[in-house]
């Protein structure tokens, strides 16, 4: 019976919709079962920085764990680098994190 419960839990919590966990007024923490930024993620950070005059920039993706969901961090700033946090595979130039890969 525990393994069934235990099953369960991991199987739904795989199918966690998009959240917004935590928002300070300067960053914004966003649940998904993603371990890739959709869209849709960059599209709430962006919509709920845009609440206060300020532009949404990607800072980090944490999985707790043997957790199958992922927090993906943003900051809200006055001036986001250009193209910062667009999903991988769109075109544009580099953001801040794939230009200070190579250090």
């Amino acid at each position: 019976m525990l393994r069934i419960v235990l099953g369960l839990f991991f199987v739904l919590s795989a199918c966690a919709p998009t959240v917004v966990t935590d928002y300070n007024g300067s960053s914004i923490r966003i649940q998904s079962s993603s371990s890739g930024m959709t869209a849709y993620v960059v599209s709430e950070a962006r919509r709920i920085c845009a609440t206060q005059g300020l532009q949404a920039e990607y800072a980090s993706t944490l999985s707790p764990g043997s957790s199958l969901t992922y927090y993906h961090l943003f900051l809200c700033l006055t001036q986001a680098k250009p193209n910062s946090g667009l999903p991988t595979g769109q075109q544009g130039s580099p953001n801040y994190l794939e230009s200070t890969s190579t250090l």
